[in-house]
């Protein structure tokens, strides 16, 4: 296989958020778990992945792996700059997919045991059990978490409430990520703040952030992902030099502390 064909293919169409496609989208605006689910199995299933060529998840990837790593440098500096431990801390990935997440903060020495998975796609969930056997992963709906009131210390979600477009189920989503944070833990957040056209999710800006997290203190607050980066990924330089200049960027990554305050 050609070197021009995997660039052109490998990230055809990965788009602000890390491990999501953003094609064109001419249907309905969804807004249910059932909606969401759908739409999962039917455009981004993991059995239809047929080459890392075109798999925009593919750890081969050049996109995804810019994505990953960007992702992941933002991850360790957020949670050292805040001093919070991973060893010892019980973690809630909602909509974690396949799991990277979860296996990333393993590697960072978090306790796996400690570790919990949840996501709508019973597809995302098998396959994350057999790369992950250690981690607890269920299927369910981020409206109505199958967990018991402050069960844990960090609770996160990467671009799985934009999922929801109307805001009365985005409430719901932070509603349920609250009640089953301890008092005084953390959220970890990286979501799509700018509306991308013909999406079929609905972008939460650092506003709607707030206005979903009342009595939380925004710690950790970092502009993710300029518009070009996935045409440039073969350029990782100017990829780097647009990242840190002051330009728009299309996602946030922030950290979040349950106050207490309403």
């Amino acid at each position: 296989m050609s070197g021009s064909r995997s660039r052109v293919r490998c990230g055809r169409w990965c788009g602000g958020a890390f491990g999501r496609e953003t094609r064109r989208y001419n249907g309905p605006i969804t807004n249910t778990g059932e909606d969401i689910r759908s739409i999962y199995e039917r455009h981004y299933s993991v059995a239809s992945r047929r080459g890392w060529w075109s798999d925009p998840w593919s750890e081969r990837n050049l996109r995804a792996v810019y994505y990953r790593q960007l992702q992941e440098r933002a991850i360790v500096g957020a949670l050292n700059d805040i001093e919070f431990e991973l060893a010892g801390a019980d973690i809630l990935d909602v909509g974690c997919g396949t799991g990277w997440l979860l296996r990333f903060f393993a590697s960072l020495r978090a306790d796996p045991s400690r570790l919990h998975g949840i996501d709508l796609v019973p597809e995302r969930i098998q396959f994350a059990r057999a790369q992950s056997p250690m981690l607890d992963l269920r299927v369910g709906d981020a409206t109505a978490l199958p967990y018991r009131d402050e069960s844990f210390d960090l609770v996160c979600q990467f671009t799985a409430l934009s999922s929801f477009t109307d805001l009365t189920s985005q409430r719901r989503f932070a509603s349920e990520m609250t009640r089953v944070l301890r008092p005084g833990g953390h959220v970890l957040w990286l979501e799509i703040t700018r509306q991308l056209k013909g999406a079929r999710t609905r972008a939460v800006d650092a506003a709607a952030m707030r206005e979903l997290f009342p009595g939380f203190d925004v710690l950790d607050e970092r502009a993710l992902f300029h518009r070009l980066t996935p045409r440039l990924v073969d350029l990782p330089a100017l990829c780097a030099a647009l990242e840190r200049l002051p330009l728009p960027k299309t996602n946030t990554l922030a950290i979040l502390r349950n106050s207490g305050r309403l």
